[in-house]
Protein backbone atom coordinates (compact mmCIF):
# COMPACT_ATOMS: atom_id res chain seq x y z
CA UNK A 1 0.00 0.00 0.00
CA UNK A 2 1.60 3.16 -0.99
CA UNK A 3 1.24 6.04 1.47
CA UNK A 4 1.07 9.57 0.12
CA UNK A 5 2.65 12.64 2.12
CA UNK A 6 2.04 13.50 5.35
CA UNK A 7 0.04 17.11 5.89
CA UNK A 8 3.05 18.53 7.30
CA UNK A 9 4.91 17.58 3.86
CA UNK A 10 1.97 18.81 2.01
CA UNK A 11 1.81 22.57 3.65
CA UNK A 12 5.86 22.63 3.38
CA UNK A 13 5.28 21.57 0.18
CA UNK A 14 2.29 24.14 -0.81
CA UNK A 15 4.62 26.98 0.66
CA UNK A 16 7.54 26.40 -1.29
CA UNK A 17 5.26 26.80 -4.74
CA UNK A 18 4.14 29.50 -2.84
CA UNK A 19 7.95 31.37 -2.64
CA UNK A 20 8.39 29.83 -6.36
CA UNK A 21 5.55 31.56 -7.51
CA UNK A 22 6.20 34.86 -5.44
CA UNK A 23 9.69 34.88 -6.67
CA UNK A 24 8.89 34.55 -10.33
CA UNK A 25 6.36 37.15 -10.12
CA UNK A 26 9.16 39.82 -9.15
CA UNK A 27 11.46 38.45 -11.10
CA UNK A 28 8.74 39.26 -14.14
CA UNK A 29 7.86 42.90 -12.25
CA UNK A 30 11.86 43.51 -12.57
CA UNK A 31 12.43 42.34 -16.12
CA UNK A 32 9.70 44.66 -17.28
CA UNK A 33 11.14 47.31 -15.49
CA UNK A 34 14.84 47.12 -16.50
CA UNK A 35 13.75 46.73 -19.97
CA UNK A 36 11.74 50.13 -19.31
CA UNK A 37 14.46 51.35 -18.32
CA UNK A 38 16.67 50.11 -21.13
CA UNK A 39 14.43 51.88 -23.65
CA UNK A 40 14.21 55.56 -21.76
CA UNK A 41 17.95 55.01 -21.81
CA UNK A 42 18.51 54.69 -25.17
CA UNK A 43 15.78 57.66 -25.67
CA UNK A 44 17.24 59.63 -23.65
CA UNK A 45 21.02 59.54 -24.11
CA UNK A 46 23.11 62.62 -25.90
CA UNK A 47 26.10 61.75 -27.67
CA UNK A 48 28.65 61.88 -24.34
CA UNK A 49 30.83 59.13 -25.19
CA UNK A 50 34.46 58.61 -22.93
CA UNK A 51 37.28 57.52 -25.15
CA UNK A 52 39.15 54.14 -24.69
CA UNK A 53 42.91 54.66 -24.87
CA UNK A 54 46.24 52.61 -25.11
CA UNK A 55 49.78 53.37 -24.84
CA UNK A 56 52.18 51.63 -27.22
CA UNK A 57 56.39 51.31 -26.72
CA UNK A 58 57.94 53.00 -29.71
CA UNK A 59 61.62 52.14 -27.83
CA UNK A 60 63.24 50.00 -26.61
CA UNK A 61 61.33 49.22 -23.20
CA UNK A 62 64.73 49.25 -21.01
CA UNK A 63 65.92 52.59 -22.40
CA UNK A 64 62.84 54.31 -22.00
CA UNK A 65 63.11 57.12 -19.27
CA UNK A 66 59.43 58.72 -19.72
CA UNK A 67 55.96 57.55 -20.01
CA UNK A 68 54.73 57.06 -23.72
CA UNK A 69 51.36 59.17 -25.03
CA UNK A 70 48.54 57.18 -25.24
CA UNK A 71 46.39 56.94 -28.19
CA UNK A 72 42.46 56.75 -28.40
CA UNK A 73 41.73 53.76 -29.99
CA UNK A 74 37.87 54.64 -30.05
CA UNK A 75 34.87 56.01 -27.90
CA UNK A 76 32.49 54.13 -26.38
CA UNK A 77 28.71 56.15 -26.02
CA UNK A 78 27.39 56.15 -22.59
CA UNK A 79 23.87 56.05 -23.13
CA UNK A 80 24.05 52.73 -25.32
CA UNK A 81 26.43 50.79 -23.00
CA UNK A 82 24.75 51.77 -20.16
CA UNK A 83 21.42 50.51 -22.22
CA UNK A 84 22.74 47.05 -22.94
CA UNK A 85 23.89 46.52 -19.49
CA UNK A 86 20.55 47.11 -17.81
CA UNK A 87 19.08 45.09 -20.79
CA UNK A 88 21.18 41.81 -20.02
CA UNK A 89 20.02 42.67 -16.83
CA UNK A 90 16.39 42.24 -18.12
CA UNK A 91 17.36 38.96 -19.75
CA UNK A 92 18.47 37.52 -17.43
CA UNK A 93 15.66 37.94 -15.33
CA UNK A 94 13.09 36.91 -18.19
CA UNK A 95 15.31 33.71 -17.89
CA UNK A 96 14.67 32.75 -14.13
CA UNK A 97 11.19 34.31 -14.77
CA UNK A 98 10.74 31.20 -17.39
CA UNK A 99 8.47 28.60 -16.46
CA UNK A 100 11.04 25.46 -17.96
CA UNK A 101 13.85 26.31 -15.81
CA UNK A 102 11.62 25.14 -12.47
CA UNK A 103 9.78 21.71 -14.57
CA UNK A 104 11.61 18.53 -14.03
Amino acid sequence: MKVGPSPVMRTALADKANRYRQLRTLNVAAFLFLAAEAAYMLLASDSLSLPVTASYLTDDPVLVTRPTMPESVFSVRIGPAVACFLLLAAIDHAVVAAPAPFTR
